[in-house]
């Protein structure tokens, strides 16, 4: 698909979606004039995004193609947003679900920076300049697939400048007792994450991730191996790009 064939495909989403006026001013503003900063309807704070990056594209996903739409969770209290970038998905979160505390993790610095402008305004978020890891130990932003900003890779080193966490350490550090959502997006690294302690899943009620096979074969297969050893009663839905399993086992 050409560039101008993209352009009127998203702006038939945005029309779709805002309506004719609001959805065509909103087009404008941002696929014409690349705007920095914007409102949009039913987000409580501003927008930014980075001009010459793959910012929009996530916007795109998240706010246009309703790629999260299918999500339905009440009275969530804690969720983790694993693969952060530039806190997109905690933004469309918290703006469904005001009360909920998010903790968003980010390993890449820029990424990270954004991050924070995007989500600062919120109450009750937590940012971690910090990967998603098996263990802990140290991590350094590896740039083999060039990506993009939202295709951020890690790999664990020991002279790595990026702290690792696991699942289980935020538990601890945070005292939580259940997740309501864990969202992993992690370019690859979800493999390393199943192949580790995997205990925490079991006080894991939605669990939306996206599998990279197509980047490095094998991705997907430790995460089942967990799941069916970890839950034994579950649904599983496809949402997009990602699957959404849901924990049955926790009411």
């Amino acid at each position: 698909m050409n560039l101008f064939k993209k352009k009127l495909y998203y702006l038939l989403f945005t029309l779709k979606k805002y309506g004719l006026f609001y959805g065509f001013y909103k087009w404008i503003e941002i696929e014409l004039f690349n705007s920095i900063k914007f409102n949009l309807r039913g987000m409580k704070h501003p927008i930014f995004l980075r001009r010459e990056t793959t910012d929009k594209y996530a916007f795109r996903h998240i706010f246009l193609l309703n790629e999260y739409e299918q999500i339905e969770i009440e009275n969530a209290n804690w969720v983790i947003d694993a693969g952060s970038n530039i806190g997109l998905f905690s933004v469309y979160i918290k703006n469904r679900m005001p009360n909920c505390k998010i903790i968003a993790l980010e390993p890449e610095k820029s990424n990270y920076e954004q991050c924070k402008l995007n989500l600062d305004p919120y109450p009750g978020i937590y940012i971690e300049n910090k990967g998603l890891w098996k263990k802990d130990c140290k991590l350094n932003i590896i740039e083999k697939l060039e990506l993009g900003k939202w295709g951020t890779q890690v790999e664990e080193s020991e002279n790595g400048e990026i702290e690792a966490v696991t699942i289980s350490a935020l538990i601890r550090k945070y005292n939580i007792e259940k997740i309501d959502l864990l969202k992993i997006d992690i370019e690859t690294s979800e493999k390393y994450i199943f192949e580790g302690d995997i205990e925490w899943l079991t006080k894991v009620k939605l669990l939306i991730i996206e599998f990279h096979d197509r980047l490095l074969p094998g991705t997907a297969r430790p995460f089942f191996v967990a799941l069916n050893k970890s839950i034994e009663n579950y649904n599983m839905f496809n949402i997009g790009d990602n699957i959404l399993v849901e924990n049955l086992d926790i009411k």
